[in-house]
């Protein structure tokens, strides 16, 4: 499995670079998820991990987590990581390849900080490391039509 070692990322990113979604689903043994996205726990990853991909026009839903969530762009379009420490505020990172227009290529997500994520193209894969990958306790998923709003004056 893919780790986060720059290389490897690079040649997974190289692997992919004209897959198709079922192509990368495929060759990766990601599953469809109940939320939209094609995702694989990586048990034996430390820490523990889970490869999402998300295709277009489908967005990772909101949570939040009680430990640091970090999110490691691997292969295919840009993915755009909305996070939002308390519900309102709300500030948008785009993952990448990091030699393209102001992109990093992973952004960690404080706990208690609300997050999201969304392709900006076919498809994106990311790894996801944290709680949220085994499914632990301490995260929380919002609401399916919750999204942070501007606070009432």
């Amino acid at each position: 499995m893919p780790s986060r070692d720059e290389n490897q990322d690079a040649s997974l990113a190289e692997r992919f670079a004209d897959a198709s979604l079922q192509d990368v689903c495929s060759r990766l043994s990601l599953s469809l998820h109940d939320d939209g996205y094609f995702s694989l726990d990586l048990p034996d990853a430390i820490p523990p991990s889970a490869l999402l991909c998300l295709p277009v026009g489908e967005i990772f839903p909101w949570q939040r987590c009680a430990q640091n969530v970090e999110w490691s762009w691997l292969a295919g379009a840009p993915l755009a990581v909305t996070t939002s420490p308390d519900g309102h505020d709300a500030a948008a990172s785009h993952l990448g390849p990091t030699a393209q227009n102001n992109m990093t290529s992973q952004l960690r997500v404080l706990a208690d900080h609300w997050h999201t994520g969304e392709s900006l193209g076919k498809w994106s894969l990311v790894q996801v490391s944290g709680p949220r990958a085994r499914h632990d306790m301490g995260t929380e998923k919002a609401a399916a039509d919750w999204f942070p709003r501007p606070r009432q004056r």
